[in-house]
């Protein structure tokens, strides 16, 4: 009678056990965000498509949704009234790590896989970045001779780090590659 009590006993504490991995795996995924809910309660769109991002405080606006190369992306900005400029590669990898991607584009819909991006740090300014999870490579260094794909979108920073921006951009022209003109000086 014994052997019974202790095999009860054993078979009640796999069975509590069992049931505490279930309640935990159940409180561990509902305690994990989906990115679909993160990016609608991070980014916010204004009546004339300005997107919000309430995290970093930047303004996003997305390119019409065709093909561009480094060179038209770079006058689209440009004819843009304001001081909008290319975001940079880091900024756009805060984008996909806040989940943005190919999969869900969120506010940022388009049908493109990547989008322009300049490095403050190179002399080679552009780079295509890439918002397919699992490529491996999040940008590369391209030039326009193959923009199949590649979107452009435009940034608004706050005035501090608008002005860190403009005080970094007045060295790209020692390179002669003048990114936005009106900034370089």
């Amino acid at each position: 009678m014994n052997s019974f009590k202790q095999t009860d006993s054993i078979q009640e504490r796999k069975c509590m056990n069992f049931s505490m991995i279930i309640i935990f795996v159940i409180l561990l995924i509902g305690s994990i965000p989906a990115f679909a809910d993160s990016i609608s309660e991070r980014f916010s769109v204004s009546p004339d498509g300005i997107i919000l991002d309430s995290e970093t405080q930047l303004q996003w606006m997305v390119g019409p949704d065709i093909d561009f190369s480094w060179y038209d992306a770079r006058i689209w900005i440009d004819e843009l009234e304001g001081d909008w400029r290319m975001p940079s590669k880091w900024e756009l990898l805060d984008l996909f790590n806040a989940g943005v991607d190919i999969y869900s584009w969120g506010p940022f819909d388009n049908n493109g896989k990547y989008v322009w991006a300049f490095d403050l740090h190179n002399t080679d300014l552009s780079y295509k970045f890439s918002f397919i999870p699992d490529d491996g490579v999040f940008w590369k260094r391209l030039y326009s001779t193959d923009p199949i794909g590649i979107r452009v979108f435009a940034v608004y920073s706050p005035p501090v780090r608008r002005r860190l921006v403009l005080r970094t951009s007045r060295s790209w022209t020692q390179f002669d590659f003048p990114l936005f003109p009106r900034y370089s000086g």
